[in-house]
């Protein structure tokens, strides 16, 4: 009878896995002694926790193991650790206090072929600070209100499509309101009309941005390595149409960047683009970074939208709330139509309404991570974190804690957000834009678009039916998977 002694390639590879069997589970033991101190559910062999959590409701399971762990707990996404956190005093120190030592997540190199490395939002520390010191003139709230106009102007393109459809037809919010922010944002960002309500289908500007969010979604979220995308080798169509239309967005924008640079700057001009430029005297951003940062100015047209269709969609369930928007609005603009800043700040129970509103469906419901640059203490939890660790928050889940909201956290309630409750409130009780000097420099411009499309929906007409599914299109951004509206036309 042969023995195995007889085969020794055979024998050399069984020892070889038994050593890799024994190796394995001592390695990855080792690994994870330095989080053994923070709570959470046991991690399962190399799978991690991923049998713990809902994928398709992130912020959900998050919420869930707060409840059960406490403000700190771990979470083994794989093999890799994931520190959670909601304690306020730890939200600061992240966001605020020691903010440089939390750096962009390791989890951005994943959006490079996308948006690159360059922009605002992906570069790392060390090269963020010059860059923002540009984008800060270059957002300041008088400089962003210039684009109200811009705003009314594509309104009222939108409204002349819903009057063609009557009042017995439904409408389609969700097409039509990712159409109209598409435009507001290539002439707020650059001066450039992707013409996407005009040309309705075959703007290929706002068809590649839809294409290229949806594509990398998938990739975000999946455990297939990125180069596996990167080389064809998985999704391998898509990832070649991504690649395609990626570059139609990419050669538009540098078409844009160097009319531009032909060009005498100004110091009054009304677009991001030439603003960014008259403004960075020590030439800290580079064509591509440039280019990097439009085309990211692009990826935001997903959140206006997101949020204004809850707006309306949740004038179905609360016709109360409705008819008090329409009594301010009454007030403030009595017959005429036309925004202005000073108008817009008078609205204060519709600034309540869209809060409330991203409160219960915050636009990005996926975690916020930070990548901690060495050992830390958690100021409030007095956790310790090892460096390398991701440190994450998720908006979405401490929007819905009790501590900060009450009893009736579940309940849609305009009326949290008077003045008095949210000077009560915690700051770190409602982070849809984060906090501190990383936080979205978008986030008037954001509200103005926001308050512009709403007033003037509700200017020019009622909704007496809404056909709205109130569940959201996917676990990163949070959109109704479908909101048509009967429009019935009341302006003059």
């Amino acid at each position: 009878m042969n023995t195995l002694s007889e085969y020794p390639y055979v024998a050399a590879a069984t020892a070889a896995v038994g050593t890799l069997a024994l190796y394995v589970p001592y390695k990855m033991a080792s690994f994870r002694k330095p989080y053994a101190h923070l709570p959470g559910p046991a991690p399962n062999g190399l799978k991690g926790n991923v049998d713990d959590i809902n994928l398709d409701d992130l912020a959900g399971s998050i919420l869930d193991c707060h409840k059960k762990y406490g403000n700190v707990f771990c979470l083994w996404m794989g093999p890799a650790p994931w520190v959670i956190t909601c304690d306020e005093d730890d939200l600061k120190g992240i966001l605020i206090d020691d903010m440089m030592v939390f750096d962009r997540s390791t989890g951005h190199y994943r959006t490079a072929g996308w948006l690159g490395t360059g922009s605002i939002v992906n570069i790392p520390n060390k090269e963020w600070v010059p860059h923002r010191k540009v984008f800060q003139v270059a957002f300041q709230p008088a400089k962003l209100d210039k684009a109200i106009p811009i705003m009314t102007q594509k309104a009222d393109e939108m409204n002349a499509l819903i009057r063609k459809s009557g009042p017995n037809e439904f409408v389609d919010l969700c097409d039509l309101y990712l159409r109209l922010s598409t435009d507001v944002t290539g002439l707020w960002a650059f001066d450039h009309d992707p013409k996407a309500l005009t040309l309705d289908a075959i703007s290929e500007v706002h068809e590649s941005i839809i294409f290229a969010h949806f594509h990398w979604n998938k990739r975000i979220w999946s455990a297939v390595p990125h180069w596996a995308f990167e080389s064809g080798l998985y999704m391998g169509n898509e990832v070649k149409e991504f690649k395609r239309t990626n570059e139609i967005i990419y050669k538009t924008i540098y078409k844009i960047i160097d009319e531009r640079m032909s060009l005498p700057l100004k110091e009054d001009a009304t677009d991001l683009l030439s603003i960014l430029m008259f403004h960075d005297k020590e030439k800290c951003l580079s064509r591509q970074q440039l280019a990097e940062n439009m085309y990211t100015m692009f990826t935001a047209t997903m959140n206006a939208p997101c949020v204004l269709e809850w707006c309306i969609a949740l004038l179905h369930k609360h016709r109360d709330c409705e008819k008090k928007l329409r009594e301010e609005l009454k007030s403030v603009f009595g017959d005429s139509k036309e925004f202005t800043p000073e108008k817009l700040d008078k609205l204060s129970y519709m600034k309540q309404y869209i809060n409330e509103s991203m409160r219960v469906h915050m636009p990005a419901r996926a975690p916020m991570m930070r990548t901690c640059t060495q050992d830390y203490v958690l100021p409030g939890s007095k956790m310790k974190v090892p460096k390398g660790t991701e440190v994450v928050f998720c908006p979405a889940s401490i929007a819905f804690m009790e501590r900060h909201w009450g009893k009736d956290v579940e309940k849609f309630d305009p009326e949290r957000w008077t003045e008095e409750k949210t000077q009560a409130r915690s700051n770190y009780a409602f982070l849809p834009f984060e906090a501190g000097r990383r936080a979205c420099l978008g986030r008037h411009f954001a509200y103005r678009e926001v308050m512009v499309l709403f007033g003037h929906f509700l200017l020019n007409f009622e909704a007496p039916e809404i056909d709205c599914s109130f569940v959201h299109e996917n676990s990163v951004i949070c959109r109704p998977t479908h909101l048509k509206v009967k429009c019935k036309y009341i302006g003059a």
